[in-house]
């Protein structure tokens, strides 16, 4: 779970980066929330996620589950947010709103400062549109230009997506990827 001085952290590089425009996080009991300027509040949270790696595994300490999800409802649709260039010109200045992105790109930058971190992402399956929401995390991870990144696909089915995110200077990075096939396998049969 994040804390306080980690949300510090988050405010401080989020007003120095040139690049990134986030909206300021309020600590919450379940995670962080931030109220955009149309009006619409999200919340951003990690959940530990030890429980998913082969027992005795050095980095499974440090991996956490990553979600945000609208709080109210949302005027946007997810096709939107992918596809904003769909939407009319007057519809897209009201609904489209990159700071959510950069909010969201913020918060995972903060957390790969530690380069032990693991980050694992599941795409919400409950209203079977989970393909808008990976192809969404991998237009930011392109538009981002995330460096030193590693992105693996661990789960890829039309009912389940899922990656796995983690540094290239990652102390662990031989034992993660070592130990992908089994963590592939057993995360694929608890998701499905």
């Amino acid at each position: 779970m994040l804390t306080w001085k980690t949300l510090q952290r988050i405010k401080a590089m989020a007003s120095s980066s040139s690049n990134l425009n986030p909206y300021e996080l309020l600590e919450v009991s379940s995670g962080f929330q931030f109220l955009t300027d149309q009006g619409k509040a999200y919340l951003v949270y990690t959940t530990e996620a030890e429980g998913y790696f082969p027992e005795g595994t050095l980095f499974a300490a440090h991996t956490f589950m990553f979600g945000f999800r609208p709080l109210r409802d949302s005027q946007r649709s997810l096709e939107e947010m992918v596809s904003p260039s769909q939407t009319s010109p007057t519809a897209r200045a009201m609904e489209f709103d990159p700071r959510v992105s950069d909010t969201i790109v913020s918060f995972i930058q903060e957390l790969f400062k530690d380069k032990r971190t693991v980050l694992l992402y599941v795409c919400d399956q409950t209203d079977g549109r989970q393909h808008v929401r990976a192809k969404l995390f991998d237009i930011w991870f392109h538009q981002y230009r995330v460096k030193k990144i590693i992105k693996v696909p661990i789960a890829n089915t039309p009912s389940v997506y899922a990656c796995m995110l983690f540094s290239s200077d990652n102390p662990y990075k031989g034992e993660i990827e070592d130990c992908l096939p089994e963590m592939i396998e057993k995360i694929s049969y608890y998701l499905n």
